[in-house]
C-alpha cells in the first residue's frame, strides 16, 4: 500500500557511474540539451496531431494516458510489434484507472524518427478505439 516505496532501492555503483559520465558528456556537449527540448517539443506536437493529450510538461518522458490497463497493455504489444517501444505503467505503480503507455525522447532521434513514432501510436490508437 506504499506505492512511494513500491519500487526503491539504492542505487548499484554502475548506475552511479553513468549518471557521473553523463553528466560529463553534458558539459562537454551543452547543445545536447538544446537539441533535445527541441526534439521533445517536436515530439509533443506530433502526438498532439494525432489526437493524444500529451500536457504542458516540458520533460522528455511523454505519458501516453490510456487509462484501461486490457487497453494499455493491447496497445503497448501493438507498438512493440511495430518496432516501437514504450513501457506500459499499470497499478500499484499508477492509481487504478490510469494505465498508460511511457515513451521517451532522446537528443539523438531526428524529426523523421520522432514523426513516424508518433504515427504508429495514432494509427495503433485509432485501430483499438482509444480516441472514441
Amino acid at each position: 500500500f506504499g506505492r512511494s516505496f513500491l519500487f526503491t532501492a539504492s542505487l548499484p555503483p554502475a548506475s552511479v557511474a553513468a549518471a557521473s559520465a553523463a553528466l560529463d558528456v553534458l558539459l562537454e556537449e551543452p547543445g545536447l540539451v538544446t537539441r533535445l527540448q527541441a526534439n521533445v517539443a517536436h515530439y509533443r506536437d506530433a502526438l498532439r496531431k494525432q489526437g493524444f493529450d500529451v500536457g504542458k510538461d516540458p520533460t522528455p518522458i511523454v505519458p501516453i494516458v490510456v487509462k484501461e490497463d486490457g487497453l494499455a497493455l493491447r496497445l503497448w504489444r501493438d507498438l512493440l510489434d511495430q518496432g516501437l517501444y514504450a513501457s506500459a505503467a499499470r497499478p500499484p505503480a499508477v492509481p487504478r484507472g490510469q494505465a498508460l503507455l511511457r515513451t521517451s525522447v532522446m537528443a539523438t532521434h531526428s524529426t523523421e524518427q520522432l514523426d513516424r513514432a508518433a504515427s504508429i501510436l495514432g494509427a495503433a490508437a485509432r485501430k483499438l478505439g482509444l480516441f472514441g
